[in-house]
């Protein structure tokens, strides 16, 4: 597996296309606590990426205790996967909320206006990625022939993206 560095978040950004859905992994405690959350978005070219919580809710208790958490993408279909570490904040923000909002979310809160949203905004670390062929065709068909030729499987390209240095 070709395995890169690089600070370019553009590289992140264009692994994380179209995966919506993430394990958001806190600390509780002593303990390692994941749920799943959807990614409302992905700043082109940002070191963040935004969601929507509850106002009380454990996650945000998690949060204000250890901001440390990790994000688990997984596109099974199209061979990617990537985890983010970074730091996560949460804040009452009726203007990006208003901004994110679209009519699906009402599954969960009254409107834009529900005094229980929260955004969270996770500051990204690092990022390490797995990219296969996207084909599952494709993978099947060079599994196979590894093991026909005793061949280690070329799994595609693995890679890390630091974005510590521009932390603020």
């Amino acid at each position: 597996m070709a395995e890169t560095t690089t600070n370019d978040i553009e590289t992140l950004h264009d692994h994380l296309k179209g995966i919506r859905y993430t394990m958001f992994t806190t600390r509780a405690g002593e303990r390692l606590r994941s749920r799943p959350m959807t990614t409302i978005e992905t700043e082109e070219g940002g070191d963040s990426l935004l969601f929507l919580g509850n106002d009380g809710s454990e996650l945000l208790d998690d949060i204000a205790v250890d901001p440390r958490v990790n994000l688990a993408y997984s596109d099974n279909d199209g061979g990617r996967y990537v985890s983010v570490s970074g730091t996560a904040t949460s804040r009452d923000d009726r203007s990006t909320i208003l901004e994110l909002w679209n009519p699906i979310l009402k599954a969960w809160w009254d409107g834009p206006e529900d005094p229980a949203i929260r955004v969270i905004e996770v500051r990204i670390q690092e990022a390490e990625y797995w990219a296969g062929p996207r084909s599952k065709v494709v993978r099947f068909v060079g599994i196979l022939a590894a093991v026909v030729s005793g061949d280690e499987y070329d799994e595609g390209e693995h890679g890390t993206v630091d974005v510590g240095a521009k932390i603020r």
